[in-house]
């Protein structure tokens, strides 16, 4: 299993595209800010004399390398072809991503692409569903349970629409935390009267306009109060439209849970009534006969729970401030337990904040268990649950790809261990004076490698010393552990010696890249030794700490703009290649975005009517915005953009410093790159 800011790729001279979306890191896969993730490679090496060890990579080796098995079943897996395949459904049939993404291709279309596999979602709802009925009929519960999909979670109206598709026959319905929102979701859910509607978020009276009207269609639309104020407001729209409505009550309960978002729960929530609230709340209700109106409770206990006991502890709680309503007269239906239903996105099944401790069936055993044990104990009606769940619905069905645009143009590895390997053999064959190791350096130059200027480096011998010393710890590494991490502590000294040395003046820049190449030199040979004969690396060497120098790609995407939340908030992805995975992985790497601003997608199913393993479908396809599209949003507008650019266009021909035929070329080229993808251009196909 890969681990924390590393990843495994094949050879970069092909597109590395990973995948990404709500589901969990290849390995704990951390913020790409500017200088993204870190890819692990292994390639030739400096390693004189010392036996190879035999070994065969199979794409079963990269299922075990990328724990396909433990983030991404039943979905997610790699064939015998070094594929990526997602299976829709979570059974046999399968597509393969590579061949898909080659076939866009062929369609002209480029990447990055966002490829949308809702067919997931679909299976995703019909197991959520089947959990809670199985709980329910463990635990011979009375009530039922209806879930809605929060839409902050994604807004495409796509998966939006396919959401109420696939959650039809279980009663499933929708949640909105705007007003915005609120009227993207009103003309999803009229078509469907009966419709359960959850209105969370701060209201005003336009907000709670729009909730009453909802109720007018026929949509069962709760106006959930966040705040005791907005009490007042809901009452005099009310009675202005003459609509009762179907009131739920937020509460801020004290149990808080410890994972990534923890500071949202607690009673030091942005949201939710205390308990002198909640009676105030009630008080008024009755005063204004409205009580019954009052039909559910609500309540967040954060996002990404990780364990288990959490869900106990807020359970605890809820279900016996939900029998004080009861007591206290309101007309309470429903408990509504939130979101918090957390995402396996590392695969490791533990209570680290990327990943979880439980299964979906724990979850709805517990709930359900809960409320029913309360239920019991003070003898009144079972409510029906509602839980909020997005990530657990939608994190899975997006998969971004995108491609290596450049790799770097430094020193090859190959060169790189040449030029290290002679110029060991050239300090060594030196007397270890000045002079002498001055032509040591020069001798070892020879193009086109950078050791060309090394025979400069060295001419006063400022950096004998340093040399001839690193020549001693290469030479003195041995088969032990001991050895090693002896070996490695000396080399990094010495290469802070030269670094001190340099910023004093006293230590030329070609000195200070030889005496680079001799560190790198040495960490390669430490780990050459530690990997023939089984030893452990030093701390700083092993793939964790993402040793050395690392070869800098940077791909076709941006990451502000298709996963923001990795820089934002250090959400963990998957990542890894789509290709290529029979291969053993060789190279160290980084990779860094393009920073655009602009996204190109594709939504797309599995055709379940076909039987057996049925080709893929392009369902429809969503182009990218174009450059005037995006520059649009800050109000630059393309005949603008033009319009300047032309009048510079012809004050230059009219100054003689443009040719009339170069200007038209000009403002062609301009719009024409105005009319394209901000998102560079592949250089080739996958």
């Amino acid at each position: 299993m890969q681990r924390q800011g590393q990843l495994r790729s094949p050879r970069a001279s092909q597109p590395l595209s990973p995948e990404s979306s709500d589901g969990g890191a290849m390995g704990n896969w951390r913020g790409l800010k500017g200088a993204l993730h870190h890819v692990l490679w292994r390639q030739g090496s400096l390693v004189p004399d010392l036996p190879q060890v035999a070994r065969e990579w199979s794409a079963e080796s990269s299922k075990v390398l990328y724990n396909t098995h433990g983030w991404g079943a039943p979905y997610f897996s790699i064939n015998e072809e070094g594929h990526l395949t997602v299976s829709p459904s979570g059974d046999e049939r399968e597509v393969d991503v590579f061949k898909l993404v080659q076939a866009l291709h062929e369609r002209g279309l480029r990447t990055p692409v966002l490829l949308r596999f809702l067919d997931i979602v679909g299976d995703r709802i019909r197991h959520l569903n089947q959990a809670f009925h199985t709980a329910i009929e463990r635990f011979e519960y009375k009530g039922a349970y209806r879930g809605v999909f929060p839409v902050k979670c994604n807004h495409d109206k796509d998966l939006i629409r396919s959401i109420i598709k696939h959650g039809e026959k279980y009663g499933f319905g929708l949640e909105a935390g705007s007003k915005a929102e609120l009227a993207m979701v009103m003309s999803v859910l009229a078509p469907h009267p009966g419709s359960i509607l959850v209105c969370n978020g701060i209201k005003d009276a336009e907000y709670m306009e729009l909730v009453l009207h909802c109720r007018e269609l026929g949509i069962n639309a709760f106006v959930v109060l966040e705040q005791y104020g907005e009490l007042a407001t809901l009452l005099a729209v009310s009675e202005r439209l003459g609509v009762r409505p179907a009131i739920g009550l937020r509460a801020k309960l004290t149990t808080q849970h410890k994972g990534h978002w923890g500071s949202t729960s607690g009673d030091k929530a942005k949201f939710g009534l205390r308990a002198r609230e909640v009676v105030a709340v009630v008080n008024q209700l009755a005063d204004a006969d409205m009580l019954d109106c009052l039909q559910l409770l609500h309540f967040h206990s954060g996002s990404q729970i990780t364990s288990i006991r959490e869900v106990k502890e807020v359970m605890r709680e809820s279900t016996y401030l939900y029998a004080e309503l009861v007591k206290m007269g309101a007309g309470m239906k429903y408990l509504d337990v939130g979101g918090g239903l957390a995402v396996d996105y590392d695969g490791s099944f533990t209570d680290t904040p990327a990943s979880m401790s439980y299964t979906i069936q724990n979850y709805a055993n517990d709930v359900v268990s809960a409320t029913q044990e309360v239920c019991i104990q003070r003898g009144i009606e079972p409510p029906t649950i509602i839980s909020e769940s997005g990530r657990a619905l939608a994190s899975a069905h997006t998969v971004l790809v995108f491609d290596v645009m450049s790799k770097p143009h430094g020193i090859r590895e190959t060169e790189k261990r040449e030029e290290e390997a002679e110029l060991m053999e050239r300090v060594a064959s030196a007397n270890l004076d000045d002079t002498a190791a001055s032509a040591a350096v020069r001798a070892a130059a020879r193009p086109p490698t950078l050791t060309r200027a090394w025979g400069r480096a060295a001419k006063d011998g400022k950096g004998a010393f340093l040399m001839s010393t690193f020549k001693e710890v290469f030479d003195s590494i041995k088969p032990d552990d001991s050895s090693l991490r002896e070996a490695f502590t000396d080399a990094t000294y010495f290469k802070d010696e030269a670094l001190r040395a340099f910023k004093l003046g006293v230590l030329g820049l070609e000195e200070r890249a030889a005496i680079e190449t001799m560190h790198d030199a040495t960490c390669e040979r430490i780990r050459a030794v530690a990997e023939a004969h089984n030893l452990p690396l030093p701390d700083a060497l092993r793939p964790t700490s993402i040793p050395g120098p690392k070869q800098l790609y940077h791909v076709n995407m941006s990451v502000f703009r298709s996963s923001v939340d990795v820089w934002g908030i250090s959400q963990l992805f998957p990542l890894m290649p789509i290709h290529r995975l029979e291969e053993e992985p060789t190279i160290m790497a980084t990779l860094a975005d393009l920073t655009c601003d602009s996204d190109g997608k594709v939504d797309r199913f599995i055709n379940p009517a076909v039987r057996g393993r049925p080709p893929f479908i392009v369902e429809h396809v969503v182009r990218g915005e174009t450059v005037a599209e995006v520059l649009s949003r800050a109000h630059h507008h393309q005949p603008d953009m033009v319009k300047a650019v032309r009048r510079a266009a012809d004050a230059a021909v009219a100054a003689g410093g443009l040719g009339a035929d170069a200007a038209a070329r000009l403002l062609e080229t301009y719009s024409k790159r105005l009319t394209g993808y901000t998102y560079m251009e592949a250089r080739g196909s996958f």
